[in-house]
């Protein structure tokens, strides 16, 4: 008997299209740009990128520097916006950016992190963050 998908079934297909697993988060930093300093809220992240919210309009393709300073991620990377979505009401700007030109080691870091960060979130959810710090 054909069906149609549950809402939970779409957003799992969806999911697992995609090539990163993302870590959903909220996280405040900043992206620094040819000219200023400008403060975001980060979203989530993955190995290929981040979707983060900022008040200004940033340009895309442009680079950016990302200020990662959170635990356990502790380090600056270069980005490139590749989508915007505008805000339909007056509010934030919602990016993707992709990393831009990662050396290995720092891949090699981020992909460590992002497993520890991953780590944390789940055993916080658990009940279990003791054993995990």
């Amino acid at each position: 008997m054909l069906r149609l998908a549950t809402p939970e079934e779409r957003d799992q297909a969806y999911l697992d299209k995609r090539r990163f697993e993302r870590i959903p988060m909220v996280e405040y930093t900043d992206i620094e740009g040819h000219r200023h300093t400008v403060p975001v809220k980060l979203i989530n992240i993955s190995l290929g990128g981040v979707k983060f919210q900022s008040q200004e309009r940033l340009e895309k393709s442009s680079i950016y520097t990302l200020i990662m300073n959170f635990h356990p991620i502790d380090f600056p990377v270069s980005i490139t916006i590749a989508w915007e979505k505008p805000p339909t009401v007056p509010g934030p700007y919602e990016y993707g950016a992709e990393f831009y030109q990662l050396p290995r080691e720092e891949k090699w870091l981020l992909k460590e992190s992002l497993e520890h960060l991953k780590e944390t979130i789940e055993a916080g959810r658990s009940g279990r963050l003791e054993e995990t710090n």
